[in-house]
């Protein structure tokens, strides 16, 4: 799994538990280089039939939260309900980063 998401075995063991270790660099992070950041539109409801499902982010660092949500990204705009809005502690205008967290769904 971590290897399709860009890291790579580089010999090493852990010190503990003698298993494998990998590493990559941020930006060859398949997560990493296929988010993009939208603004934030609160909906009633998503439209469930197109939607793939997203691993969406507030933006702040000190009240950093994160959630799986069924979605489609629309002219630069990430429609949200309220419940996951709130939950991600954000409000309509705020910027949001998203991810489809399926792989194929990056290409």
């Amino acid at each position: 799994m971590l290897e399709s998401e860009g890291f790579r075995y580089e010999g090493y063991v852990d010190i503990f538990d003698a298993g494998p270790t990998v590493e990559c660099d941020v930006d060859d992070v398949s997560a990493v280089a296929h988010s993009g950041v939208f603004r934030t539109v609160i909906r009633d409801e998503v439209p469930a039939a197109e939607a793939v499902i997203y691993l969406v982010s507030n933006t702040g660092f000190a009240d950093y939260r994160a959630a799986m949500v069924p979605s489609t990204p629309e002219n630069g705009a990430f429609p949200l309900n309220a419940a996951t809005a709130a939950a991600l502690n954000i409000n309509a205008g705020d910027d949001v980063r998203v991810v489809p967290l399926s792989i194929r769904e990056r290409h």
